[in-house]
């Protein structure tokens, strides 16, 4: 979750405006487990997943590096 405001509109309707396409900060990898009891695995899968630790096993990188690889691409 967020710290913004209940007003807060994260500047979406400018945005539009403008001809921008929104996109909302997400984290990496979901909720990462936030209140939940330890040890937590969910909505992990696009930095512990099989494609992306296999990937990763093959050039060195974890699956969080092959992750950010693929977003800024």
């Amino acid at each position: 979750m967020g710290t913004a405001g209940p007003d807060s509109t994260d500047g979406r309707e400018w945005m539009q405006d403008q001809g921008i396409t929104y996109a909302p900060f997400g984290e990496l990898c979901g909720q990462c487990c936030r209140g939940m009891p330890s040890p937590c695995t969910a909505n992990k899968t696009l930095i512990t997943g099989d494609l992306v630790t296999s990937i990763g096993k093959k050039y060195g990188k974890s699956g969080a590096q092959v992750s950010l690889k693929w977003l800024v691409q």
